[in-house]
């Protein structure tokens, strides 16, 4: 599946609980036609609303489809901290703006050692991408800050970031080595790089 650039991570958030539900029903054999099917039927995932129950159960099944095959076999062997580091991963692997920011920013806050993610340095970030591209070009002003701010929401959710007064702390991922090799095998080095923070 291509990542993307979408705007529509704006309705999304890490749901990391539904997701390892998600993988936890996909282990025990329910295809991804079933698992979409109980949440339609039955709303396996407790979201708010029957509507709801169904966007999200679609997101959930997408990101699961798009990881390798070997990182969803190993899942259930990590801890919830590189759990977490695969839920975000599925994210990457479908929307390229997420995909990029990890790269581009906190890769570069990390191997630059400064460690704190200014909102103007997202900013520019954003101003980049809409040179860049058509359709993150196309985005309104509200539209650009919504999906920024629904990216640094995802990655205080997995730990990555933590907020301290008007500026968020970029936190070191601790990749498992399993998780790294396995990324390696399945040609995801750069995702890799990006969550080390590592050339």
């Amino acid at each position: 599946m291509v990542a993307k650039y979408s705007a529509g991570i704006t309705s999304v958030r890490l749901w990391f609980k539904e997701f390892k539900q998600c993988l936890e029903l996909y282990h025990e054999g329910y295809t991804i036609v079933e698992i979409k099917q109980a949440s339609d039927d039955e709303n396996i995932f407790q979201f708010s609303s029957t509507a709801r129950a169904r966007r999200s159960s679609r997101n959930l099944t997408q990101r699961l489809a798009a990881l390798p095959d070997d990182v969803v076999e190993l899942f259930p062997a990590l801890d919830i901290e590189n759990q977490k580091l695969v839920t975000l991963l599925s994210i990457m692997l479908l929307n390229q703006f997420v995909n990029e920011f990890m790269y581009e920013v906190y890769r570069d806050e990390l191997i630059m050692g400064d460690r704190t993610l200014e909102d103007r340095e997202a900013n520019a970030f954003l101003m980049r991408k809409q040179v860049e591209n058509e359709q993150v070009a196309a985005w309104t002003e509200q539209t650009g800050k919504r999906v920024l701010g629904s990216v640094k929401g995802m990655l205080r959710e997995t730990g990555l970031l933590e907020r301290h007064g008007d500026v968020d702390r970029v936190n070191q991922a601790f990749v498992d080595r399993r998780l790294a090799e396995t990324l390696v095998q399945n040609n995801l080095s750069k995702e890799l790089a990006a969550l080390q923070g590592r050339v």
